[in-house]
């Protein structure tokens, strides 16, 4: 499995990822973590911090400039499996992988492509129906988005298995987002400590309470 399109303009810098399949919550995950760099939450400037290499790919080079002055290796999301085809793999120094229950994000992924489908025409009732039935066979029969894996993210498991058992040997960190949820503190802590970015209980939960679901949703 190659990752296709042209060559990223990534410069020869330090990159950590935050990786995950879609909708696993790495928005989220990227939300906490400007908030525990900054000490602050500014929706506009998340996407400069940690820009999305699709971004790259599509010719957006302005992230590159807000970059620059950023002492710490580089912090890139992606949903890419990763290979050597990766831009930036051998620039890879650590990743943070988000991994959620693959039938949440089944469903996740249907509601996304919904919405697409119902910007592009009008679907009636038993269009929906059919629509989201051989979404979700297709899903389960390919293990994964098919539209997804023309893009290079590979199946749920590939996705997975090439973060967490992947080519090359450096720091990883695995965040279930099912226990973000259950023990939002702890798990705060871990992704901080990996960091090395210097924490308190109080920046923790100020943090969580910055990046809860309704302010993200008050961000909207």
């Amino acid at each position: 499995m190659e990752i296709p399109g042209k060559q990223s303009p990534i410069p020869d810098v330090p990159i950590i990822w935050v990786a995950s399949y879609p909708k696993s919550g790495n928005t989220w995950v990227r939300f906490l973590i400007f908030s525990l760099i900054f000490d602050c939450i500014d929706p506009d400037r998340v996407n400069d911090v940690i820009p999305d290499l699709n971004g790259f790919y599509m010719g957006n080079t302005e992230n590159i400039d807000a970059l620059g002055g950023f002492e710490r290796p580089w912090l890139i999301k992606t949903h890419f499996c990763f290979l050597e085809s990766l831009p930036g793999f051998h620039n890879t120094v650590g990743s943070i992988y988000i991994v959620r229950n693959p039938i949440d994000v089944l469903f996740l992924n249907l509601n996304y492509q919904l919405i697409l489908q119902a910007e592009q025409m009008n679907l009636s009732v038993y269009e929906v129906e059919d629509f989201s039935q051989e979404y979700i066979h297709n899903f389960l029969e390919q293990g994964g988005d098919t539209r997804w894996m023309a893009h290079g993210f590979g199946t749920w498991s590939q996705n997975y298995l090439s973060w967490v058992e992947g080519l090359d040997n450096f720091p990883r960190l695995v965040v279930r987002y099912e226990d973000l949820i259950l023990q939002p503190v702890t798990e705060l802590r871990r992704l901080a400590d990996y960091l090395d970015i210097a924490t308190t209980s109080e920046s923790l939960e100020e943090t969580l309470r910055r990046c809860s679901f309704e302010s993200m949703r008050a961000m909207e």
